[in-house]
């Protein structure tokens, strides 16, 4: 298991920093298993990137956890995380983990006003080298959370 409170430092310390090669084989060292990189049709409104990777491993609650780097001229233009919760009729473990998270961005970059756009939750953040946001939707009566950090040089 890696929790959301280590996932967190480990995209807002490597995004701006790290070659993608180096973020790779911090994940590789963690114990996710990488995957097949597969374009989940998010990837087509960003910016033009060279290659991608994918990563699952098991976070907090055993919530299974997909990561995503995204690399153009061999640094990171953006990681991310994306969890996707299996419907239930009792609490949601995704309100839980979307505070962890919120909390950790407020106290990192600095408070966000969330935004509402079609039941989605949106906070959106910044600072000199990189930019992030969060977000939480429901699809399909599954709760998601979506968690990226993005290079500032290509923002």
């Amino acid at each position: 298991m890696f929790s959301l409170e280590e996932t967190f430092s480990l995209l807002t310390d490597s995004v701006p920093e790290d070659k993608a090669s180096d973020l790779v084989k911090k994940c590789k060292e963690t114990g996710m298993n990488e995957i097949e990189y597969l374009d989940t049709g998010m990837d087509r409104n960003l910016p033009e990137f060279d290659k991608g990777y994918n990563f699952v491993f098991k976070t907090n609650d055993d919530a299974e956890t997909r990561l995503e780097i995204l690399e153009k001229y061999s640094i990171i233009m953006q990681a991310g995380i994306q969890i996707i919760y299996p419907p239930s009729f009792f609490f949601s473990k995704a309100k839980k983990h979307f505070k962890i998270l919120k909390d950790h961005s407020n106290n990192y970059y600095g408070v966000s006003l969330p935004m509402n756009m079609g039941g989605a939750e949106i906070l959106n953040y910044g600072n000199i080298s990189s930019v992030c946001y969060l977000s939480k939707m429901k699809v399909n009566d599954r709760d998601v959370i979506n968690f990226r950090v993005g290079n500032r040089k290509f923002w």
